[in-house]
């Protein structure tokens, strides 16, 4: 029989060990290993079930944490907050009979650093593109097209990238040289990998790994090129497209790559997020995905102004990052014109941002915070159907200046992407050439001129904010000195 002095002893030293686990303290003789070290990275799917993982720098490598928001570290071991982007590190302990780790907890991460997101500027990617065909599966999973298309489809027709259409032409205009792809240094190849589930939407990470097994099989290295495509047959995915944020990996479906999807994937390296719009059914609510003048939307024409800010391909006109009421004064004044390039000509000076801070409720109560529910900036931009905007020509916004609004409290710092907290980059609204329009959530009232310059593809936009009533702001003649119409005959002043 033991004593109770032994049994107390005992107890003791369970409730210690229990609390050393809880507290991500190794008990002695169960060492924890390193089990992943890289960018905490997610790829959105549109079901709304992101997947997670860690991946190495390089993206030759990447841990899979799981599916769901419930499988997303939230802190580390010391209590700090986790996002995406992060620079973490995993260990476990694993099983001391079968070696493998079990489920990981928040004591089994470290937050290393927090890194400003990659950059989208001056970046030339050398890309292994693969194409997978495997029709012995239950399901055959036969590639959707060709190598020779996808040359044609990535390069041109002489491979050089400059074909009108081709992605790296594409990429390289929206971006105005910013992100290119090298069409020397970019191999394509076909490989046959095992077979992914059919039955279900196979997982990307799943994917990845049997599309590279693949590639090593046929004496291809994915780790030496600095981003991998695989464009593959995915029975019962809802989805076109998806790419790591950050990361270095893209997934595409052969039908896909006529439109833009590439371009959007692409950019999801720099960028996690969508364009947002009301649609002729959603009663007025906006939709994720269904911004139109944007490839981050569903349009098939460059990114919009909130989207080239953040991706720093894009800066504010001469006066016009930040307007807020203390250099936009009350009605009847109104702004000097802000003089805007339309958005395929140039990045340089192509946008307005309004922080409109005189509207009740933009700030909390403290009189600093913005409001984190309701307050909304603006962006002004002009658009055309020319340049790698081309296929913008039919739409009702052509040729005009298009409004997008953000949320307040997540713009902040609009030339730095946030890969945690969206924006929500919303189409308002347009306002074409020699026209008024009034915001009144924001009790501001945009004028908009003729174009100018000598490809007509210059619009000045002058700004007026109001307290009351639009009626505080001028008229559109007084404004552009456009002649007053004439009063209809027998008319008299005062009747």
């Amino acid at each position: 029989m033991r004593s109770s002095s032994l049994l107390l002893s005992s107890a003791l030293a369970l409730a210690l060990l229990s609390g050393a686990v809880a507290q991500g303290i190794t008990p002695p003789g169960q060492e924890k290993k390193l089990l992943a070290q890289g960018f905490l990275s997610a790829v959105d799917d549109p079901s709304g079930e992101t997947e997670y993982a860690i991946t190495d720098p390089k993206g030759h490598k990447s841990h899979f944490l799981g599916k769901g928001i419930a499988r997303k570290p939230k802190r580390d071991k010391d209590g700090n907050a986790l996002e995406v982007g992060d620079y973490i590190s995993a260990y476990c302990t694993p099983d001391a009979n079968t070696g493998q780790c079990s489920s990981l907890t928040e004591s089994d991460f470290i937050l290393i650093n927090r890194p400003a997101p990659p950059t989208a500027t001056g970046v030339v990617q050398r890309v292994l593109v693969l194409l997978g065909n495997n029709p012995n599966c239950n399901v055959p999973l036969r590639n959707e097209t060709s190598l020779e298309y996808l040359r044609v489809r990535y390069f041109g027709a002489d491979n050089s990238g400059t074909d009108p259409g081709c992605i790296a032409r594409q990429i390289e205009e929206c971006s105005y040289g910013n992100l290119r792809i090298n069409s020397a240094a970019t191999d394509f190849f076909m490989v046959t990998p095992e077979c992914w589930a059919t039955d279900v939407c196979a997982g990307y990470y799943d994917i990845d790994a049997r599309m590279r097994a693949a590639a090593l099989a046929i004496g291809v290295d994915p780790s030496a090129y600095e981003r991998v495509h695989h464009v593959v047959n995915a029975p019962n995915c809802g989805w076109s497209g998806a790419a790591q944020t950050p990361g270095t990996i893209v997934w595409l479906r052969g039908w896909a790559m006529d439109g833009l999807t590439p371009l959007h994937e692409m950019t999801h390296h720099y960028y996690r997020w969508h364009g947002w719009a009301a649609t002729a059914t959603s009663a007025g609510v906006s939709v994720e995905y269904k911004d139109g003048s944007s490839y981050m939307g569903n349009g098939y024409v460059c990114p919009s102004a909130p989207q080239l800010a953040n991706l720093q391909w894009a800066s504010p006109a001469v006066g016009g990052g930040a307007v807020t009421s203390a250099v936009l004064p009350l009605g009847p004044a109104t702004s000097a014109p802000f003089m805007l390039p339309a958005t395929y000509m140039t990045g340089a000076g192509a946008y307005v941002r309004v922080l409109p801070d005189w509207v009740p409720g933009y700030y909390l109560e403290d009189g600093a915070t913005v409001s984190n529910t309701s307050a909304r900036n603006l962006y002004l931009e002009v658009r055309r159907s020319m340049g790698a905007d081309w296929r913008m020509a039919g739409q009702a916004w052509d040729g005009s200046v298009i409004i997008h609004d953000v949320r307040a409290d997540y713009d902040l710092f609009p030339n730095v992407a946030n890969f945690s907290r969206d924006h929500r980059s919303n189409f308002t609204g347009f306002v074409p050439p020699n026209s008024r329009r009034v915001m009144p959530a924001q009790k501001l009232v945009i004028y908009v001129g003729s174009f100018q310059g000598d490809k007509a593809s210059v619009l000045p936009v002058y700004l007026c904010r109001y307290a009351g009533s639009d009626a505080e702001c001028p008229t559109l003649s007084d404004v552009l000195g456009l002649p007053k119409p004439s009063a209809p005959a027998g008319a008299q002043d005062g009747t």
